[in-house]
């Protein structure tokens, strides 16, 4: 009778065993959160020892580059992050991450606790745990103290802890290769240690950092609160950074606050926001939106903060150790691919600053097809109100470009209409008002355009450029530096078209 005991007990263990590794199995292969998510996140533990290590979202993602930092001083570095991490489950990354390796430093940016939300906010979570094993401990322990300290009526809670039960009907992964990869995590090599580049630009002003605080409520000040409990009770050896962003709104007295914080309870923390001039960050070139630089604003934070860390931390450089030869060759291989980005980022730069250049030139020209082959650019909206369209035009008339060019119609009481590289945004005929927003957003928003010829208007955000009297106006607005370049006036006849400024 025992016998039959123990064969029925053994038989139905390996079945358990057999039915959770098949359920594993599959969440992995259905799952259908990042794929750069669980490069990051599973591509750590594959990595070998990690002497520090950097926690937070696309804030670190897009500004820490390891291997830059490796090549420059020979420590080794990662970044275990993912777009949109939570920065109220910051402790768990941490807790999840020592699992495989417990480094010498610990980095944790704070940007993201500017940003936590009372909302369950479900893209952010799932990077995190979806790229983790189904039954890690601290995927578990992290889902439940960030649910459940929020409202979950309404929340299919289940999913988190199983999210098979979401992505079940992702029959797509069937045929994706890189979903049958994900099967093997042993396999998961991160190259690039967790960096992800902004190629794109987008120039800024320089912002101006005040001395002022702002109180922080009451979910980001419990969530701080337990991060630094977390690391009093392990005796981490942590410090605390934020990386230069374009700061808005309450960013610098939240980020303020915050420092006072974590200074009281003995850590560093380095506000890289006060260091904008020491990094060397060129507003004008090292952006690609307003939370993150691009490529080049990148490799300049990279060498600073790796500096600095290698300054004031006793950490080896492995660069000769043998045992570390794998950089190296990462290093190597990775070089090609960081000249590609870097000539991407430079490229989009240069181009926007030619066309801020080109303003002076756009300002002083008064022959209107040289004008409009120069305004007529995916770098300019051009905005228009005319209420004085001849019938017809002659072949030779200058006018006759722009006309077929954005499809307007002759002999109309009134046009208005918004083009930005030639294609329409806005248009209407007979005194009817248009509204669009232009502009290229970057995390800043884009200007409301009103036109109208009843009301006077060619507003831009709160700003009129109608002027009273003039039938035919044109203003052109530089669409990435979000400013007015040229307003003119345009005198039509049907043989004739002359430009007129004020």
């Amino acid at each position: 009778m025992k016998k039959n005991v123990v064969k029925r007990v053994a038989g139905f263990l390996i079945f358990a065993v057999v039915i959770v590794a098949l359920f594993c199995n599959l969440t992995w292969l259905f799952r259908g959160n990042g794929s750069e998510a669980r490069e990051e996140i599973g591509g750590f533990r594959n990595q070998g020892p990690i002497d520090v290590v950097f926690y937070g979202a696309s804030n670190v993602l897009r500004y820490y580059e390891p291997l830059t930092a490796w090549k420059k001083e020979g420590f080794t570095s990662y970044n275990y992050a993912v777009l949109s991490g939570q920065a109220d489950s910051m402790k768990d990354y941490i807790a999840e991450s020592r699992r495989s390796n417990e480094a010498a430093l610990y980095v944790c940016d704070i940007r993201a606790f500017t940003m936590i939300e009372d909302d369950v906010m479900e893209g952010g979570m799932r990077n995190w745990t979806d790229s983790l094993p189904v039954f890690s401990p601290d995927r578990w322990k992290g889902i439940t103290s960030y649910l459940f300290s929020r409202d979950t009526e309404d929340l299919d809670v289940p999913s988190y802890y199983f999210d098979l039960l979401k992505y079940h009907t992702n029959y797509e992964a069937l045929s994706d290769e890189a979903q049958w990869r994900n099967l093997d995590r042993s396999a998961v090599y991160n190259v690039d240690k967790g960096f992800e580049p902004t190629e794109g630009h987008i120039p800024f002003e320089k912002p101006e950092i005040s001395e002022e605080r702002t109180e922080l409520t009451e979910r980001q000040s419990a969530a701080l609160e337990e991060l630094l409990d977390y690391c009093d009770k392990e005796k981490l050896p942590v410090l605390f950074i934020c990386n230069p962003i374009i700061m808005k709104g309450d960013d610098c007295g939240l980020l303020n606050t915050i420092g006072d914080r974590i200074t009281e309870r003995g850590y560093t923390f380095l506000n890289f926001n006060r260091y904008y001039d020491d990094i060397g960050l060129d507003f004008e070139m090292d952006f690609g939106d307003v939370n993150h630089v691009n490529y080049l604003g990148a490799e300049k934070y990279t060498e600073y903060l790796a500096e600095y860390i290698s300054s004031h931390y006793d950490l080896p450089d492995h660069r000769d150790d043998p045992a570390y030869e794998q950089w190296n060759i990462d290093c190597e291989s990775y070089a090609e691919q960081q000249k590609e980005w870097e000539n991407s980022a430079r490229t989009a730069a240069e181009g926007h600053l030619q066309s801020k250049e080109n303003w002076v030139g756009v300002r002083s020209c008064s022959d209107f097809t040289t004008w409009f082959s120069e305004v007529n650019s995916p770098d300019y909206s051009v905005l228009v109100l005319m209420t004085d369209v001849p019938e017809t035009l002659a072949v030779t008339n200058p006018f006759r470009e722009m006309a077929e060019k954005y499809g307007i119609e002759l002999g109309t009481d009134s046009l208005a209409g918004v083009w930005s590289g030639g294609e329409e945004m806005a248009v209407s005929y007979n005194e009817e008002s248009i509204l669009v927003f232009i502009g290229v957003d970057g995390g800043r928003g884009t200007p409301a355009c009103k036109i109208s010829a009843p009301e006077q208007l060619i507003r831009i955000g709160t700003d009129n450029y109608f002027v009273p009297g003039q039938k035919n106006q044109i203003v052109i607005y530089d669409n990435n530096y979000q400013a007015p370049v040229d307003r003119v006036y345009v005198d039509l006849t049907e043989e004739e078209t002359v430009i007129r400024r004020q």
